[in-house]
């Protein structure tokens, strides 16, 4: 049970693509939030 846990740890996460879909998320939130004040 434990070396299970620590195995899948120990595996390298995809953190970069992750982030970088919170960047574009990010963006698209504040183009639409701009959008909104601008009317």
């Amino acid at each position: 049970m434990n070396k299970k846990i620590s195995s899948m740890v120990n595996l390298p996460a995809p953190r970069e693509p992750i982030n970088q879909k919170i960047d574009i998320n990010n963006e698209l939130v504040s183009n639409i939030m701009q959008y909104m004040n601008n009317d």
